[in-house]
C-alpha cells in the first residue's frame, strides 16, 4: 500500500528566504511544531530542509540578535531525508528508524513535495490494521480461546 495514501497533503511550508517570524506564524496557523522549507521550481515545492520550534528556541537562546532579523536558511536543517510516495508502510518505518526521524516529507518521482507522514500517522495506521485482524467474523484471539477452554494450563 502506497504511503502517499496516508500522508497529510496540506503541509506547513516556508521558503528558505523567509524570516523566522514567518515560520513561527505558519507553525501557529497549522498547529504544528515544524515546517518543511521549500524551493519553488516550475510551480512545485521541493523540500530543501526543515525548521522545528526547537531549532528556533535554540537559536534564540544562543543568539542575542532579534529573531526577526534571522532567515529560515540560517536555522534550517538542510538535505532532508524524504520518502517516495510509492514507498510502502514498512519501507517508511525503516527509513524513519534508520535516520531517527519522527516525520518525513513525501515526494513524487521528481522530488516535489506531495505530503508529510509522521510516526504517529504510522502508529495509527498499524493500530487500525491490527484492530481489524481481531474483529473479523469468527476470528478468535488468544484470550478468547483461553476463556473458552478454562482447563488449559500455562
Amino acid at each position: 500500500m502506497s504511503i502517499s495514501k496516508y500522508s497529510v497533503k496540506n503541509v506547513a511550508t516556508v521558503k528558505k528566504d523567509a524570516r523566522i517570524e514567518e515560520a513561527i506564524e505558519v507553525m501557529k496557523s497549522y498547529s504544528v511544531d515544524n515546517v518543511v522549507v521549500v524551493e519553488i521550481r516550475a510551480g512545485k515545492p521541493y523540500p530543501m530542509g526543515h525548521v522545528t520550534s526547537c531549532d528556533i528556541f535554540t537559536m534564540s537562546v544562543k543568539s542575542a540578535s532579534n529573531y526577526k532579523d534571522v532567515s529560515v536558511k540560517d536555522v534550517m536543517s538542510d538535505h532532508p531525508v524524504t520518502c517516495e510516495e510509492g514507498h510502502g508502510i514498512q519501507e517508511t518505518i525503516n527509513l524513519m528508524q534508520k535516520h531517527n526521524l519522527e516525520r518525513l516529507p513525501v515526494v513524487d518521482e521528481l522530488g516535489a513535495l506531495v505530503g508529510l507522514i509522521t510516526a504517529s500517522d504510522l502508529f495509527e495506521i498499524l493500530s487500525e490494521e491490527f484492530s481489524g485482524l481481531t474483529k473479523r467474523k469468527g476470528r478468535q484471539t488468544w484470550r478468547t480461546k483461553q476463556s473458552a477452554n478454562p482447563q488449559t494450563s500455562m
